[in-house]
């Protein structure tokens, strides 16, 4: 316990790029920016969790996660999740605008169809570069 102040201060230093024995400022840009960061890394742990319960929306994960600028690799896996109503709509909002890497697994994941493959396309950052896409057994693709 008595090193979480000196933790918190050479954190907030190291963050804002200032000598560690410092007081640290009340305000950086940097700290809004690694707020955002860890908030949309902390999201994509947590999606399929809250997927699970309906929370998604109510949670706000696709704004976010959609906030985090610097954000420019992302992999989430919702294999054999059920994406039924708005969950590809939410994936797809989500997306970060900065991607380069993106790497998304709907294995088994019947809910997803043509329609909620052509709204995440639409939704693809013009930087991405590499897109991975994993749809193996999503029966709800292709012809009937």
């Amino acid at each position: 316990e008595a090193t979480d102040g000196v933790d918190r201060v050479r954190l907030l230093n190291f963050v804002a790029k200032r000598a560690m024995h410092l007081t640290p400022l009340e305000k950086h840009a940097n700290y809004g920016r690694v707020n955002r960061r860890l908030r949309a890394a902390l999201v994509a742990l947590v999606w399929r969790q809250a997927l699970e319960h309906n929370a998604v929306e109510s949670l706000r994960l696709p704004q976010i996660l959609r906030a985090d600028e610097t954000c420019d690799r992302l992999a989430m896996d919702f294999s054999f999740a059920s994406l039924a109503g708005p969950g590809c709509v939410h994936v797809a909002q989500g997306i970060p605008p900065m991607l380069r890497h993106l790497q998304l697994s709907f294995q088994d994941c019947d809910d997803v169809n043509d329609l909620a493959v052509a709204m995440l396309a639409r939704r693809l950052p013009k930087l991405l570069e590499i897109l991975e896409l994993d749809f193996e057994d999503c029966h709800g693709l292709g012809d009937p």
